[in-house]
């Protein structure tokens, strides 16, 4: 696995118990004042520490950047359409749509996208392996 790029995305039942270790919350150790600015707990060898609620309870991913494939494309403007667009951004794409509304009597306006994602395995690796994903559970985790 790459050096770079690495990241570990806690439950927080998982961070909680994180931040009760000394030495990862102390900045003048090892910690990093980053949590208030950018979202992120902290640095663990070499992994970029963020909590995510939408992990099952007590479970952490480590992974590498390049482990997870994401994709968006704009859904096609409708044909009865007078008033729409679409637009490629960083990746993500959006189509909005405007229609006037009678029932409401106002304009309308509609945003929306197709979006993906998925685990990548490795290339001739024995039964699909996961080798820059890897999922990790507290002792009494769901699973």
């Amino acid at each position: 696995m790459p050096r770079g790029g690495r990241w570990l995305a806690v439950s927080p039942e998982f961070a909680t118990l994180l931040l009760k270790v000394d030495k990862f919350t102390r900045v003048d150790q090892s910690g990093s004042p980053s949590a208030l600015r950018d979202a992120v707990l902290g640095r663990l060898y070499g992994l970029i520490v963020v909590e995510s609620a939408a992990l099952n309870p007590g479970t952490a991913l480590a992974y590498h950047e390049s482990g997870i494939v994401w994709a968006s494309r704009a859904p096609a403007i409708p044909r009865g359409s007078t008033n729409a667009a679409t637009m490629n951004e960083d990746g993500i794409a959006l189509r909005q749509v405007f229609a006037y509304d009678v029932g409401v009597l106002s304009d309308v306006s509609a945003i929306d996208t197709f979006a993906g994602a998925s685990v990548v395995y490795e290339d001739g690796a024995p039964g699909n392996v996961l080798s820059r994903v890897v999922k990790l559970a507290m002792p009494d985790a769901p699973s």
